[in-house]
């Protein structure tokens, strides 16, 4: 009997057929196993093993550096915070500082205008008391600010 092209079709699926999909994909990843083993020789290992052991270190460094300049931040954040309390502070007080000068200079322009101006010294003992406590206070909050490093 003259072979078909039918039967050539039945011949070739029929031997497919005897050779089962499991033990092909096994054999196939044994291959691939003992390819890659007998590529990877054991002093590549040992540099494999090497390599994850500084990446390791690495990773562990980067950790630590991370840490740091976040402590260094909340620091900064910190010193920033109270700079800019005590810069407030420092405007507070000025800002209560110029209004004693209008408000003595308006004292001042009184005398002047009712010329009893050597009473300016017993007119102005309690301005001139509150006038150095300001300053001293301005002088201590600009001694504190200028601590601070940013």
């Amino acid at each position: 009997m003259a072979e078909t092209p039918s039967n050539k079709k039945t011949t070739a699926k029929s031997a497919k057929k005897a050779i089962p999909k499991k033990a092909t994909k096994k054999k196939a990843a044994q291959k691939r196993e003992k390819a890659i083993t007998s590529y990877i020789s054991d002093e590549r290992k040992e540099q494999l093993s090497q390599l994850g052991d500084k990446l390791s270190e690495a990773t562990e460094k980067g950790v630590h550096v991370a840490k740091d300049v976040a402590e260094r931040v909340r620091q900064f954040a910190s010193d920033a915070t109270e700079l800019t309390k005590l810069k407030l502070e420092i405007h507070r007080l000025k800002s209560a500082q110029d209004q004693m000068f209008y408000d003595m200079g308006k004292k001042l322009w009184a005398l002047y205008e009712s010329k009893t101006l050597p009473e300016a010294q017993t007119v102005f003992i309690e301005d001139f008391q509150e006038m150095e406590r300001l300053r001293a206070a301005i002088s201590n909050k600009e001694a504190e600010a200028k601590e601070i490093h940013l």
